[in-house]
């Protein structure tokens, strides 16, 4: 299944995460997925590397 964050990707996670993640994306799909699960496993691939400099 594909979501679709409702802000814009210049917005930063409210959340955050309890992993390195860039605030702009994975742990925005982060916030995504804990309002979203249900039953069952879920898989969450952290793909974005934090941003340096």
């Amino acid at each position: 299944m594909i979501h679709i964050h409702p802000r814009k990707f210049s917005d930063r996670s409210e959340l955050g995460a309890h992993f390195p993640a860039d605030l702009h994306y994975d742990a925005r799909a982060w916030e995504l997925c804990l309002a979203k699960r249900g039953l069952g496993r879920v898989l969450f691939w952290n793909v974005a590397p934090l941003a340096t400099g």
